[in-house]
């Protein structure tokens, strides 16, 4: 298994145990039927809504049960407030209905730490093209750790009387690359990429290609990026860009660079962010205990404080 899949299968729990919580975090993502499918580097946000989808699945057959319970001893005890049995197994059958949903969770959680997971390595790098919301296309990719833009005169010789050196832009990316490339670092991953302003999708047709009302296309042929390059288009904007996990890509190191010339001038542009990990409580799914026989359990839970109500585990 990769480390990139180790943060989606910590998800992919995460949508069992915390499945409410998961849900707020990442529900923008699925709300609206017209929105980009941003990449999503180091998850795969398909495997993780599977699994999300599951779980809500689950607890909404819960509530259903729970709704009936309700449903048949209330009128029961208003009939005779004072035979406590009817309240007695309106709570068995809620306590037992809470206990099942969890230990199916977390027996899918187990079984989902200890199954090696196969990753689509297409979904990685096929994803060219972003739309963002405004003008910065960056917002998703975390903290903004430095950025930096400066021109340089092409005319400017180095030294008086000699030549001017001639700048491809080709070349300065190639150098980027190569330096890169140089670290050796694992994990590294290059890329050409479009970023589109969302609100020019309008005067954009070839990125709707099922209409105007439909969801941006996430990937553009690799010769339509080439064309982008050294074009300074406000709607489309080409940036190399270079990612870096770590800590099983859960931190993730993204750069952007950017570089065009305008009569004779070269413009250069560089943004870097940060990603940090997932949530600590997601992270610590990893600890989670083994499954223990019935007499552990009972064991387990009384022989601490017999006069509290034991927190369950499983």
């Amino acid at each position: 298994m990769s480390d990139r899949m180790t943060a989606t299968k910590l998800l992919m729990c995460a949508a069992h145990l915390y499945p409410d919580e998961l849900y707020n975090d990442i529900k923008e993502r699925f709300e609206h039927p017209y929105k980009a499918s941003t990449p999503e580097f180091g998850i795969d946000i398909a495997k993780i809504r599977k699994e999300l989808d599951k779980s809500r699945e689950q607890r909404k057959v819960k509530s259903v049960f729970l709704f009936v319970v309700v449903l048949l001893v209330f009128p029961l005890f208003l009939q005779n407030m004072e035979n406590l049995n009817v309240l007695y197994i309106a709570l068995f059958l809620a306590s037992t209905a809470e206990f099942i949903c969890l230990r199916s969770s977390k027996t899918k959680v187990r079984n989902m730490l200890n199954t090696d997971m196969q990753e689509d390595t297409d979904d990685i790098t096929s994803d060219n093209v972003v739309v963002s919301g405004g003008y910065s296309p960056f917002s998703g990719a975390g903290f903004d750790l430095d950025s930096w833009s400066f021109c340089v005169d092409l005319n400017k010789r180095e030294n008086e009387g000699a030549p001017l050196k001639e700048i491809k832009i080709d070349d300065l990316y190639k150098s980027i690359e190569l330096s890169i490339q140089q670290l050796k670092i694992e994990g590294v991953v290059i890329k050409d990429q479009l970023f589109v302003d969302g609100r020019d999708l309008s005067l954009l047709p070839h990125l709707l290609s099922n209409g105007p009302l439909s969801r941006p296309i996430c990937s553009v042929d690799k010769g339509y990026i080439s064309s982008k390059i050294n074009q300074n288009d406000p709607r489309e904007r080409h940036y190399k860009v270079i990612h870096i996990g770590m800590w099983n890509f859960q931190v993730l190191l993204s750069m952007y660079f950017r570089f065009y010339s305008i009569n004779n001038n070269l413009f250069i542009e560089g943004r870097f962010f940060l990603l940090p990990p997932l949530k600590e409580k997601f992270l610590n799914i990893t600890n989670i205990p083994a499954k223990t026989t019935t007499e552990e359990f009972i064991v387990q839970q009384f022989s601490v404080n017999p006069y509290n109500s034991p927190s369950v585990r499983f």
